[in-house]
């Protein structure tokens, strides 16, 4: 059985961390969970991994499901093993990657470098803003330098500044193939308040829309700092606003994307 010493409570308000995904990986492979890209947040809330998917595992182990790992159902899962009718069956739920990530071995410091790395494209574009020009051109032109200049719309520099990075993709519909905008970019991500903007633009990869509904967005800017918003919405930017209201647009929310 894999020896993993129990670390902390995971529950609504838990700071994020990479013991987070490892416990999502562990469920999702006795098969409570779908398989997935996880990332390090412990959301909460209907449908969601702790409501779902760990409440899902703790009743398969006979442990009340109330959806907060603690030392019982850390012992549980470290036990556990693949069931007969999965894949990789008979093989420990916390296979050697959630080990490395519960104990911390990769790297901490990886989101948050390739967050700096996309702002800095975004700021390198700013500079040399009249070389840059609006335009809805598709595909994107995810080759271009952040101080060549050329054509570029909202959506398509929230993903130029991402590939330009390493970041994953912010787009779950189209990745980094050439087409994208807000509509798509709305697909990913998950969504946070205004006041927790602060918190996740460190490490996530901020975007705030607008438009007149969810289903309608027109414009999405990126959030470098709850001051320090990035938009290239019209022939005078890319440009900085100091607030999320500063375009006078139908402001919807806030998403935040994992970068890795």
């Amino acid at each position: 059985m894999p020896i993993v010493k129990f670390k902390r409570v995971l529950q609504k308000g838990v700071d994020p961390g990479h013991d987070v995904r490892a416990v999502k990986r562990a469920v999702a492979r006795h098969g409570e969970w779908p398989w997935q890209q996880f990332d390090d947040i412990w959301h909460t809330g209907p449908k969601t991994f702790a409501d779902q998917g760990l409440r899902n595992f703790q009743k398969a182990m006979g442990l009340t499901p109330d959806g907060v790992y603690g030392p019982q159902t850390h012992n549980k899962l470290i036990g556990a093993k693949i069931p007969k009718t999965h894949l990789h069956a008979g093989q420990w739920c916390f296979d050697q990657t959630s080990i490395n990530l519960y104990n911390g071995y990769e790297d901490q410091s990886a989101a948050t470098r390739i967050v700096k790395a996309i702002f800095k494209f975004w700021h390198c574009m700013e500079d040399v803003q009249q070389s840059w020009h609006y335009s809805q051109v598709r595909p994107i032109n995810l080759t271009a330098k952040c101080n060549s200049g050329g054509y570029a719309d909202c959506s398509g520099t929230v993903i130029m500044a991402a590939h330009a990075s390493g970041a994953k993709s912010p787009d779950p519909i189209y990745g980094y193939s050439g087409p994208g905008n807000t509509d798509s970019l709305r697909m990913g991500g998950f969504s946070i308040s205004l006041s927790e903007v602060g918190r996740y633009c460190k490490d996530h990869y901020v975007l705030a829309f607008y438009g007149w509904a969810w289903s309608a967005t027109d414009h999405v800017v990126a959030g470098e700092a709850p001051n320090i918003w990035h938009s290239d919405g019209n022939e005078n930017a890319p440009e900085i606003w100091p607030s999320v209201y500063a375009g006078g647009l139908n402001f919807l929310g806030c998403k935040a994307y994992a970068v890795i």
